[in-house]
C-alpha cells in the first residue's frame, strides 16, 4: 500500500468512527545527541498547541506517555464531551491497557489515575493508535511540534528517570568511553580496521574449532610467520614465497602460493555480492558475515592453511 494511500485509509477512519469526536493527536521527541526531550499536543478543529520541553535523557516511550498526560490534562480542564486521542505510540498504549512497563511505571499509574477522574466526569474518552510517518496531516504536525520543543531553552516537565533510563544512560556513557580508548589506543589495530565501532556483536560458529579460528582471523593472533616472529620465535617473520610479512592479510588475499585457491573463494565471493576484498569488508560484522566465514573457512582447509591459524 503506497504512502498516500495509508494516508486516506486513516483520514477515512477517523471519518467514519470518529467524526463526532474532538481530534487530540500526541506526539514525543528525543534527541538522540544532546539528550533533549519534549512533548506536544495539537487539536486541529480548536487550533490548540502544546509544547513542553522535558527532562534530559528519558526514553522516547516516556515522552509518549508525556504527550499522551498533557493531553489528558487538557481534557480534564477543558471538559469536551467527546474527545478521541490519537497516538503513534502503541508501545505507550499497550502499556496503559496492561498497566504494565519496564520504563515508567509511575508515569503510567499517574495517566491511569487522570483518565478515572475524566471518566467519573462522564466524558467519552478513546484512544487511536495511528501509524507514524505515513502522512496523516495533524500526525505530521503534531511530530513537528515535538521536535521544535526539543529547541526550548527552559524545561517545563520534570520528571525523575526510572531504573530502566537510568541504566540505559549508564550504559551510553560507557560505551562512549570504550569507543574513545579503542579509537586511541595503540593496540589490536587489526582488530579495530575490521570493526571500528564497539559492541557490535559477531556470528558465532557452534563449532569450536571454526569459531577459534575465525576469532584468530579477526584479532590477528596465529601461528603464522610474523606472529610467531613478534613473540621471538621465527626469524624473520616473512612468508617462504613471496619474502613479505607472512600475516593474516597476506594469506587470504595476496600470497602468490594460494592464488588458485583464492581466485575460487573470489569468485564465490562475487556470487555473494561481495566485490570489495579488504580484511574489513571479509570479516566484518556484515549482514552476510556467517556465509562469508563459511568460504574462508573452506579457503584455509583447501590450502592447509587451517592447521598455522
Amino acid at each position: 500500500m503506497r504512502k498516500q494511500s495509508k494516508e486516506f485509509v486513516v483520514q477515512q477512519y477517523l471519518d467514519q468512527n470518529y467524526s463526532s469526536m474532538l481530534h487530540i493527536f500526541t506526539d514525543g521527541s528525543k534527541d538522540p545527541i544532546s539528550g533533549n526531550s519534549s512533548a506536544a499536543v495539537y487539536i486541529q478543529r480548536l487550533q490548540v498547541k502544546i509544547q513542553k520541553r522535558i527532562t534530559h535523557f528519558v526514553s522516547v516511550f516516556t515522552t509518549e506517555l508525556i504527550a499522551i498526560l498533557l493531553a489528558i490534562q487538557w481534557v480534564e480542564e477543558v471538559k469536551p464531551t467527546r474527545v478521541v486521542i490519537c497516538t503513534d505510540s502503541l508501545s505507550a498504549l499497550n502499556s496503559l491497557i496492561s498497566e504494565q512497563s519496564t520504563s515508567g511505571r509511575n508515569l503510567i499509574y499517574e495517566v491511569l489515575i487522570n483518565l478515572l477522574r475524566i471518566q467519573e466526569m462522564g466524558i467519552d474518552l478513546r484512544f487511536l493508535w495511528v501509524p507514524a510517518h505515513v502522512g496523516v496531516l495533524w500526525n505530521e504536525i503534531v511530530d513537528k511540534l515535538a521536535k521544535q520543543a526539543l529547541k526550548f531553552m527552559n524545561v517545563e516537565v520534570q520528571i525523575p528517570l526510572s531504573k530502566a533510563e537510568i541504566k540505559g544512560r549508564i550504559k551510553e556513557h560507557m560505551n562512549k568511553k570504550w569507543q574513545e580508548m579503542w579509537d586511541n589506543n595503540l593496540k589490536g589495530r587489526h582488530l579495530y580496521n575490521i570493526q571500528k565501532q564497539v559492541g557490535k556483536g559477531r556470528i558465532c560458529f557452534t563449532n569450536r574449532k571454526e569459531d577459534i579460528i575465525i576469532t584468530r582471523l579477526r584479532i590477528g593472533h596465529s601461528g603464522l610467520n610474523h606472529s610467531l616472529f613478534i613473540i621471538g620465535k621465527h626469524q624473520s617473520g616473512l612468508c617462504t614465497t613471496c619474502s613479505k610479512a607472512e600475516n593474516i592479510e597476506h594469506e587470504l588475499l595476496h600470497c602468490a602460493l594460494y592464488s588458485k585457491e583464492r581466485e575460487e573463494l573470489f569468485k564465490k565471493l562475487r556470487n555473494m555480492g561481495i566485490i570489495n576484498f579488504t580484511i574489513s569488508n571479509l570479516l566484518s560484522c556484515a549482514s552476510r558475515q556467517s556465509s562469508t566465514m563459511r568460504e574462508i573457512l573452506r579457503y584455509l582447509k583447501i590450502t592447509g592453511l587451517e592447521s598455522r591459524i
